[in-house]
């Protein structure tokens, strides 16, 4: 019974490993949408000649904004599945 318990433990780790990894790639590809927003809003606001520039711009920061949540979001999501991981091994 010890042995089996011991394999589903690693399986489930394993299941975790995946997980953290998704996260860490989940995260830095928000991480690269909030450059790429940055350098774009750089660039609207460098060239704001109309109002339909400045509305643009808003729409850029608004858009900076929603990444920044998401990429928390997936920080206290992978957080929790690290707390889900530690209860399971005691």
């Amino acid at each position: 019974m010890k042995n089996i318990k011991r394999l589903d433990t690693f399986l489930l780790e394993k299941t975790y490993a995946e997980k953290i990894k998704d996260f860490g790639t989940k995260i830095n590809d928000l991480a690269q949408k909030k450059t790429d927003l940055n350098s774009k809003l750089r660039e609207l606001t460098a060239t704001a000649d109309t109002q339909a520039d400045s509305i643009k711009a808003e729409i850029t920061r608004l858009q900076l904004q929603m990444t920044e949540i998401d990429r928390q979001k997936l920080n206290m999501a992978k957080r929790i599945e690290d707390l889900n991981q530690r209860l399971k091994n005691l």
